[in-house]
C-alpha cells in the first residue's frame, strides 16, 4: 500500500490507552441488543459507531461479532461517533495501490486512507470486498482522517 503524508493531531487531544488499543478495529453487540458497533479511531479519538445494516456488516468487515457482558460496560460508556451508513465500502483505483474506506464519519461522504496491509487486517476489514473504481471517482471524493494503527504520546500516527 502506498503511503500517504502524515497526519499529525494537536497536543492536548486524546491519546489511547492500553485498553483502548486492544478495542481499536473490533465489532462489539451489547449481550442484550442485536445492534453492532465498531470501535474506530478518529483523530485519535476512540469512538463506538453503530453499523446500520448487515450489508455493510458483511461488505466492509471480515470479523468475529464479540459479545460478553464484561464487555457490557465499555461499550456503554464509549463515545459514539457517527454511524457507518448504507452506501460504505471499500475501494482502491487503478493508478494505486492504495485503500480507502468509503465512509461519512462526519456526515460528510469521505476517503480514509488505510495505511498498511497490516494496518487492513487489525482493523477487520473484509480484503476481499475491496473494489476497484475509475481514479475520477476517488479523486472526487474529500480526504478524511486516515485509518492508523494507533497515536504516539506527541499526536503523530504510527502506521
Amino acid at each position: 500500500m502506498k503511503q500517504r503524508k502524515s497526519q499529525t493531531i494537536p497536543q492536548g487531544e486524546h491519546i489511547m490507552s492500553a485498553d483502548s488499543q486492544l478495542l481499536l478495529g473490533k465489532l462489539y453487540k451489547p449481550t442484550d441488543s442485536d445492534v453492532v458497533y465498531y470501535y474506530d479511531l478518529i483523530n485519535a479519538n476512540l469512538q463506538l459507531r453503530q453499523i446500520i445494516s448487515a450489508d455493510v456488516l458483511n461488505g466492509v468487515f471480515n470479523a468475529v461479532i464479540h459479545s460478553s457482558a464484561t464487555l457490557d460496560p465499555l461499550i456503554a460508556s464509549a463515545n459514539t461517533g457517527a454511524p457507518l451508513v448504507e452506501g460504505s465500502f471499500l475501494a482502491t483505483d487503478e493508478t494505486a495501490d492504495t485503500v480507502y474506506l468509503i465512509d461519512k464519519p462526519d456526515g460528510t461522504v469521505k476517503k480514509r486512507a488505510i495505511s498498511s496491509i497490516d494496518v487492513l487486517e487489525a482493523r477487520s476489514f473484509k480484503e476481499a470486498s475491496i473494489m476497484t473504481v475509475p481514479f475520477l471517482l476517488l479523486a472526487g471524493v474529500q480526504d478524511g482522517v486516515d485509518i492508523v494503527n494507533g497515536f504516539n504520546d506527541d499526536g503523530t500516527p504510527v502506521p
